[in-house]
């Protein structure tokens, strides 16, 4: 299923990847910035925990979310990997997407 929804819907399939094959919680992927993300080995720092190291498909799966990411309006100030849509139309929020209170 992951892979089948890698092109389609590339968030989605990262998000169960990072889940699935690496025991990201919720928590953890809402706080991956796009800093932490080193292109070059396809590895992902994560506070608290050894990098995640992306297979060439789930690297692939992230470049096609990015390219999706790009054409949201006003999302060059947005540092988080995953954005938070708020309550008006085509604003973001800069901001981890769960909730600190949450656990994960």
């Amino acid at each position: 299923m992951i892979e089948e929804n890698s092109k389609s819907k590339p968030l989605a399939a990262l998000l169960s990847s990072f889940s699935f094959y690496h025991g990201l919680s919720p928590g953890q992927i809402s706080k991956i910035k796009l800093s932490d993300v080193e292109f070059g080995c396809k590895k992902i720092t994560v506070s608290g925990r050894p990098p995640v190291f992306m297979s060439d498909q789930e690297f692939d799966t992230l470049e096609q979310y990015l390219v999706e990411r790009s054409n949201i309006k006003s999302i060059i100030t947005r540092t988080y990997l995953v954005v938070r849509k708020i309550r008006v139309k085509g604003l973001y929020e800069d901001k981890p997407v769960i909730d600190d209170n949450l656990k994960g």
